[in-house]
């Protein structure tokens, strides 16, 4: 093989690597499924499910490379902002991750992991928890469920737990 064609192969497949883990997908167990367009997505309560004072989104992968941001919006009635990833991979976050919703609370948990590089940045107004549990605990009877998604029960309960 060539130098030109071993370069050429070298770029493709570099493009295609680094490009392959920028991106928010959604899974479709709380609403609509596919890829989020664009370089900085917006998270709408659209896109999620809205139990009392809980909006909950269902990702299949969540990534973002340095030069991408993710911000969360919704209702100013919003306390608790839950996220979980279900495909399997782990996320890898290299840029922003923002909410709108004043004083809101965002958990993200992903089973297969969670890594924060150094261009990972944090612009929310409450709290932030990240996690590699399976579940989160809402009060006594509720669950949102990141590894075996049918065991969910949204509720309007607060989080009360990390399960593994």
């Amino acid at each position: 093989m060539s130098l030109k064609k071993s370069l050429s192969l070298f770029l493709l497949l570099g493009t295609f690597t680094s490009s392959s883990w920028a991106e928010i997908t959604l899974d479709g167990s709380l609403g609509r499924s596919g890829a989020l367009i664009g370089k900085d997505y917006a998270i709408t309560a659209d896109l999620g499910k809205q139990v009392g004072g809980n909006l909950f989104h269902s990702f299949r992968d969540f990534n973002l490379s340095q030069d991408e941001s993710a911000t969360f919006s919704g209702p100013n009635t919003i306390n608790n902002i839950i996220s979980r990833v279900t495909g399997g991979n782990p996320s890898q976050i290299n840029g922003l991750l923002r909410s709108t919703i004043p004083d809101a609370e965002v958990y993200l948990l992903n089973p297969a992991g969670i890594m924060f590089g150094k261009g990972a940045k944090l612009d929310v107004q409450g709290g932030f928890h990240a996690s590699t549990a399976n579940t989160l605990r809402l009060g006594n009877d509720g669950e949102f469920n990141a590894s075996h998604i049918e065991q969910s029960t949204l509720t309007v309960a607060a989080p009360s737990a990390f399960g593994f």
